[in-house]
């Protein structure tokens, strides 16, 4: 997991997780720091059945939010443009900055392998069931995860 240390260590991704956080301190729900990226994480890797690069997946899974640091609204084209930064100062290849990139464009509506392992955990890392603020929530009832499920 060394390149996947080298992304918790890099200045730039502290900063942009700081940025998150101050951003959503007001915020009662579904709140975008590290906890929730390393949900994502351990959840995309007990559902992986294809057996994929387990560091690409925290990879991923660690900068799919990273854009929400600078906006709430397509933070995808964003994060892709924060995480390409933060992954040059990183071991992984230009091959797996490719996979991580695309990840993190399409964690919201999959595509690929990758794509749809992070977009259904990171649904399920969500605890809509006994969310205390679920009456302020603006997903639709379809999007939440309304029961303890695999």
């Amino acid at each position: 997991m060394k390149k996947v240390n080298q992304i918790i260590e890099n200045e730039k991704y502290k900063k942009a997780l700081k940025e998150i956080e101050i951003l959503e301190k007001e915020r009662e729900f579904c709140k975008h720091g590290i906890e929730h990226s390393l949900a994502v994480s351990r959840i995309a890797i007990i559902m992986d059945e294809e057996n994929l690069d387990k560091e690409i997946i925290y990879a991923i899974s660690l900068l799919h939010d990273i854009g929400k640091s600078v906006s709430k609204e397509n933070h995808e084209t964003i994060g892709v443009q924060l995480a390409a930064d933060i992954l040059k100062d990183t071991d992984f290849n230009s091959i797996e900055r490719n996979i991580i990139l695309n990840g993190v464009m399409n964690h919201r509506k999959g595509g690929d392998s990758y794509s749809n392992l992070i977009m259904k955990a990171d649904t399920l890392s969500r605890n809509c069931f006994c969310c205390k603020a679920k009456s302020l929530c603006k997903w639709s009832e379809n999007r939440k995860n309304k029961e303890l499920t695999v």
